[in-house]
């Protein structure tokens, strides 16, 4: 009893170091579960299958790429930059500009959309008015 909840604590270990690795992204990882993937193929069928997708899914070329470590990225000298206090700093650049700055394509979608709610307005109205319906307004029923 005490060595198969031993082995149980060691293979739920594996498992979690190896999903930090996956997580990660480290090659150690993808490497660690595919040794773990090798022993689920033993647990028949649903382990075969669980198993086999993940060898699989390991080995394909893109996913190998995703866990090769990067190269480090070059560090930039630094540059000591001495202010000329002779010329006065430059004006900051101005402010993007939207490419529609006196936006009339979003006055022509809210014109667009007041219009809908109108005609949505007058229809249900002229509907309930026919039916003799009475209005709810602000909680309170008032007969149209």
């Amino acid at each position: 009893m005490v060595i198969a909840s031993g082995w149980i604590f060691l293979v739920g270990l594996a498992n979690a170091v190896i999903g930090w690795g996956l997580w990660k992204q480290h090659e150690w990882g993808r490497i660690g579960a595919l040794v773990l993937a090798g022993f689920r193929l033993l647990n028949i069928p649903l382990g075969t299958v669980i198993g086999g997708l993940t060898i699989w899914y390991l080995l394909r070329e893109d996913v190998k790429e995703e866990f090769r470590p990067q190269p480090a990225a070059p560090e930039l000298a630094a540059v000591q930059i001495s202010p000329d206090l002779s010329e006065p700093p430059p004006a900051p650049p101005a402010p993007p500009q939207p490419p529609e700055a006196d936006g009339s394509r979003l006055h022509a979608s809210l014109r667009l959309r007041l219009v809908e709610v109108m005609h949505w307005s007058r229809c249900h109205h002229t509907k309930r008015a026919r039916l003799g319906v009475g209005a709810v307004r602000y909680g309170a029923s008032e007969e149209i």
